[in-house]
């Protein structure tokens, strides 16, 4: 902070003082890149700086034209009791509008919280003392209920090791990239089912005696008496750090992706709306259109750009295949008439958007939004935002710093 502050007045020396006097442009840049950059490594935050940099370190601040936070602008005195006074008037606890959030987002905050003590109570309840040494007693207690939860979600699937029509025998060459894509995608979470459902099995007759403890089976049951996912199963699939909410993702998945199969194979699969959340990996899905797009456009992968629409008959193009994407949540604001609007304080964190529409172009076709009526808004796998997805243009109304600070993002649904 000492190496900041004197960064910034001596920027603000050499400009010859006064608020019409600072280089602005140049203090930005060094706060954004020398003072606070540094520390940011995610695009999207790096912009929440910047639009925060634009709305306190600005002429109109200094001199009183524009308003610190609601109700308060800065003193046009020199007297520090009267910044001290400023000070005093501030509350003791921070409005979500004091730093551009919507007033809803008070229930994000909760959630974190709730999530985080949910874990800790978990941790304490499974001790490691009870996960290392084995009790079939104790254990059975802890992991039937988990056992006859995942017998319930699997019961219409194959998952006894019996032959099952495999993507080998086809012809993936001949196959356009998203039908190939599901095939093969099919048969992975089949896979994986398989994998899980064989621990689970052998874990079930250690607990009713008829299994014997093996190295194995004593790291699946460590793990699942905490909660967490065994890292075998994790290092195949990405998905929630709970066991039950992983195990229940894995399931809904595969029986979604039968459908997808059907409608593949029935030449259907792009017809209609396509929920993302339903796959293991949508962004190895999303790269299949973009290969699809780019040999029906004659065009290299490289050369080919994403563009969104919310309005379907904008959606026009001879050349152009537009995919409609279904149950896509949205944070931070509320979506109505085709724009963002201010999400009221007793709206729900997450809302559901109406369908999007995307396609693969040329990366020199024109975009259907001017730049500045619409905001390069981020679609994440899950609400903690680790990992982005691909940037949908979400249409907007007046200055997009304003649904920048507000953390305007959307997510795959849930």
């Amino acid at each position: 902070f000492r190496a900041g502050s004197n960064v910034m007045e001596l920027a603000c020396q050499t400009s010859g003082g006064g608020s019409n006097g600072i280089d602005w442009l140049t203090l930005h840049g060094l706060m954004e890149n020398a003072i606070y950059g540094g520390r940011i490594d995610n695009p999207y935050d790096l912009r929440v700086l910047r639009c925060n940099l634009r709305e306190y370190f600005s002429a109109d601040l200094l001199s009183g034209q524009r308003s610190l936070m609601r109700g308060v602008k800065l003193p046009q005195s020199a007297q520090h009791a009267d910044f001290l006074d400023i000070i005093d008037r501030f509350p003791d606890i921070d409005a979500p509008a004091v730093f551009g959030l919507p007033d809803n987002i008070e229930r994000s905050m909760q959630r974190s919280l709730s999530t985080e003590v949910i874990a800790q109570l978990k941790a304490l309840s499974s001790s490691e003392a009870e996960a290392t040494t084995f009790d079939r007693e104790k254990w059975r207690v802890q992991l039937a209920p988990l056992l006859e939860t995942w017998s319930k979600l699997t019961a219409s699937f194959r998952l006894d090791g019996a032959a099952v029509p495999s993507s080998a025998g086809k012809n993936l060459q001949v196959m356009e990239p998203a039908d190939a894509f599901v095939a093969l995608e099919n048969e992975y979470a089949l896979d994986l089912a398989q994998q899980v459902n064989g621990s689970l099995q052998d874990l079930k007759k250690l607990l009713y005696g008829t299994g014997l403890l093996t190295p194995a089976i004593q790291t699946v049951a460590k793990a699942l008496l905490k909660g967490a996912v065994p890292v075998e199963w994790a290092a195949q699939w990405e998905g929630s750090e709970s066991v039950a909410t992983w195990l229940r993702g894995l399931a809904l998945r595969k029986r979604a992706l039968s459908e997808w199969q059907e409608a593949a194979a029935s030449g259907k699969l792009l017809s209609h709306g396509l929920d993302l959340s339903e796959l293991l990996h949508p962004g190895t899905f999303l790269n299949a259109l973009r290969q699809q797009s780019a040999r029906k456009q004659k065009c290299s992968m490289d050369g080919m750009k994403l563009i969104s629409c919310w309005e379907k008959e904008r959606c026009s193009g001879a050349s152009v295949e537009w995919f409609e994407l279904t149950r896509l949540l949205l944070q931070g604001a509320s979506f109505e008439g085709g724009t963002l609007l201010e999400a009221a304080s007793d709206a729900q964190e997450l809302v559901v958007v109406p369908p999007c529409y995307v396609a693969y172009v040329r990366e020199d076709a024109e975009e259907i939004y001017e730049r500045d009526r619409c905001l390069q808004t981020p679609l994440y796998y899950a609400t903690d935002r680790e990992r982005m997805l691909v940037e949908i243009s979400v249409p907007i109304a007046g200055d997009s710093a304003h649904w920048v600070l507000a953390g305007v993002a959307l997510f795959l649904g849930e």
